[in-house]
């Protein structure tokens, strides 16, 4: 493996992120149901992650290529593809994880205090949570899949 192969499977894992990044907006936008209505606008936030996700997972050669300079990438290195994937799939999953326990906890807590807030609100931090765990349990699947 070569650098801009490293890069194009960083990359790729970037491209997920992003992927995963629109879904929890969209999700977070139909949460909020008069927002949502309201401010039709704030779908294209998710549609820019959206656009950029797939044009990433595309071309992620192509992208590595114009991001290095033209002497870089021609060395080869000792470590794996797929041993570099698993390990960005598991720190991505370890992201998501994190980031949607400061959505899902807080809820939690209001929901055994009593409050009778709306829970809808905390539907896509669960959504992504499970997700999270989904992706760390699976990352040897999601790890060949990244490489193809």
């Amino acid at each position: 493996m070569n650098m801009r192969e490293i890069l194009s499977i960083g990359i790729r894992i970037f491209a997920i992120l992003l992927f995963l990044e629109a879904i929890s907006t969209t999700l977070s936008f139909l949460s909020m149901r008069d927002i949502a209505r309201e401010n039709t606008e704030l779908f294209v936030v998710s549609g820019i992650y959206f656009v950029v996700a797939c044009v990433a997972w595309k071309f992620p050669l192509t992208i590595a290529k114009k991001l290095t300079p033209s002497d870089v990438g021609e060395g080869a290195t000792s470590i794996s593809a797929f041993d570099l994937s698993r390990v960005g799939i598991a720190l991505l999953s370890l992201n998501l994880i994190i980031d949607s326990l400061w959505s899902v906890i807080p809820a939690i807590v209001m929901l055994k205090g009593g409050y009778d807030g709306d829970p809808s609100m905390s539907y896509s931090g669960v959504f992504m949570l499970l997700f999270g765990f989904i992706l760390l349990m699976n990352n040897r699947k999601i790890a060949s899949l990244v490489l193809k």
